[in-house]
Order: C-alpha cells, then sequence, then structure tokens
C-alpha cells in the first residue's frame, strides 16, 4: 500500500483512456484529473484520504467514477463539466473539509450516505438530468447550500441537516417532491426558494430557530396557498436573528 505525501496531477493528456491507482491509500496533497478527453476508466479503490482537494473536471469520455474506500477529502471536492458521466460514488466518504460541488454533469442521482460535514458550500448546479440529491446522515454545512439549474430534479433529502452557515438557496430546479430538512434549526443566511414551478411541499422550516437574514424570498411560480403555508411556518417560529 501507498501513501502519496505531494500532490498527484492527471492532465491534458489527449490519448490517455484508463488510470490505475492499484495501491493507493493516501494522498497528502491534491488528487486532480482534468482535460483528459478519452479517458473512459479511472480505478482508484483503495483510496481512503485524500489532505488537498479532490477536482474531477473536463474528462468528457469518463462515464462513471468511484471512489468505495474514501472517507475524508481535506479540501473542495469538486465533479463537474463531463458529458457522460452518469455514476459516481463514493459510499464511506464523512467529511468534505471545504466546498462540494458537483456542475455541469449528466448524473441521475446524487448520493452521499453517511457524508455527516461539508466545511464550506454544498453546490449541486447545472446538471440537466438529475432526479434526486441524497446525503441523508449531513448534520452541518460550513457554507451555503445552493441547489440551482437542475431541470429534472424531484427531490432533495437531508434529514439530519441541522445547520447551514450560509445562505440556503433552491431555485430553478422544477422541483416535483419536497425538500426533506425536518431538522433544519440554523441558516447563517437568506432562505430563497424560487422559480421551481412544481414544487409540491417544503418540510424544512419546523425546527427552525435562528435565520441570519429574515427576508426569505419565496418568488417560486407556485400557487399562493403555498406561499402562504411556507410564510406562516416561518412566521410561527418567531425566528429570532443569528449572532
Amino acid at each position: 500500500m501507498q501513501i502519496i505525501i505531494g500532490s498527484i496531477r492527471v492532465m491534458d493528456n489527449p490519448d490517455l483512456i484508463t488510470i490505475n491507482f492499484t495501491d493507493l491509500i493516501g494522498v497528502g496533497g491534491s488528487l486532480t484529473f482534468y482535460d483528459n478527453r478519452l479517458l473512459t476508466h479511472i480505478s482508484a479503490n483503495s483510496v481512503q484520504r485524500i489532505d488537498g482537494r479532490l477536482y474531477v473536471v473536463a474528462n468528457h469520455a469518463l462515464p462513471s467514477f468511484h471512489l468505495p474506500a474514501l472517507q475524508y477529502v481535506g479540501g473542495a471536492l469538486t465533479i463537474g463539466t463531463h458529458q457522460l458521466l452518469v455514476n459516481i460514488s463514493a459510499c464511506k466518504l464523512v467529511g468534505v473539509g471545504n466546498r462540494l460541488w458537483i456542475t455541469s454533469t449528466v448524473l441521475l442521482v446524487i448520493d452521499f450516505p453517511i457524508l455527516s460535514e461539508i466545511g464550506g458550500d454544498f453546490d449541486v448546479t447545472g446538471n440537466a438530468m438529475l432526479i434526486d440529491t441524497s446525503a441523508s446522515s449531513l448534520r452541518k454545512i460550513g457554507g451555503r447550500l445552493h441547489i440551482t439549474d437542475n431541470a429534472a430534479l424531484a427531490g432533495i433529502r437531508v434529514p439530519a441537516l441541522t445547520e447551514v452557515h450560509g445562505d440556503f438557496t433552491v431555485s430553478e430546479d422544477n422541483l416535483s417532491l419536497s425538500v426533506d430538512g425536518d431538522n433544519l434549526q440554523r441558516v447563517g443566511g437568506r432562505i430563497s426558494i424560487f422559480d421551481n414551478s412544481a414544487l409540491s411541499g417544503f418540510s424544512g422550516l419546523h425546527g427552525l430557530a435562528c435565520v441570519g437574514d429574515p427576508d426569505i424570498s419565496l418568488l417560486c411560480d407556485c400557487d399562493t396557498i403555498f406561499k402562504s403555508r411556507v410564510t406562516a411556518a416561518f412566521q410561527a417560529h418567531d425566528t429570532p436573528t443569528c449572532k
């Protein structure tokens, strides 16, 4: 088994098809896969920890990406700009030290089943085929929650989430199911729910005790009954401004 003290960068290799890190269990710096246009397979099944960032961007032939042993990323985790990427998994991932950003893919499902904390933003944007986003064990987001411009998204499930230190934004997602977040207690910024034309329910305000910006944006293309229900649920808790 091998631990690399520094960083690994696999970048701008126009003819590279397969990458195998058979014995690699840890990276002391960052792990980067960028702009390898014919890359179809990355094998890093033993990697447990990356102390820097994990950056997987613009590998346009890559159909899937799996890190079954990965438990922690110390920096940002970015997956983006993949024309064929339909499947990712990191079933043992517990923590991300900075931002988690998934953008411009054709993923159908995002699921991090035991991820408990994100140190920065949780940002899911521009994934046209995405149906469901789930992080069922996620308790804390150190930055903002930003779920926007995912045209097919039907549900967002973060049932254990208690804290979002930045803004809470769900927009332009055409949601048809609910945002599941009944345990949410604290939002450090503003709550914005808008331009979700099919949104039928929002269950994330019942436990809210503190919000940084008391101006809730409800500019969604939904009926007045929904708007009044969400507004009443918020006002009923007499929520104080976060200190």
